[in-house]
């Protein structure tokens, strides 16, 4: 089997991601002196506009001050563990809108 390299694996990825509804834009169309940029700089991995504006979509309940507060929680996860940083953000997740069928221990 041939090995997939780095920009293959991504092509799929958005490639599946588009048949599932998702829009894509390039990094490009988004960079920091972009026409619609959505970040100040490279070294914004977090698109906190997009993250906020997702979380008021889907919790149309909360105040958003609450939203804010889950969204500056994310924002400030920091490991070089994967699986820890994985672990955080679904515990922020589920104390910021907790769900009667999410009740696992993290």
């Amino acid at each position: 089997m041939p090995k997939l390299c780095e920009s293959e694996i991504e092509k799929m990825a958005i490639e599946e991601l588009v048949e599932l509804g998702y829009a894509y834009l390039s990094g490009p169309d988004i960079a920091p002196d972009a026409l619609f940029a959505e970040r100040n700089s490279y070294s914004e991995v977090l698109l906190k506009k997009r993250l906020t504006d997702a979380v008021v979509r889907l919790n149309p309940n909360l105040s958003y001050d609450v939203v804010l507060e889950a969204v500056n929680k994310v924002a400030r996860i920091s490991s070089s563990n994967l699986l820890q940083t994985t672990k955080h953000f679904i515990k922020c997740l589920l104390i910021v809108y907790p769900s009667n069928t999410a009740k696992t221990e993290i």
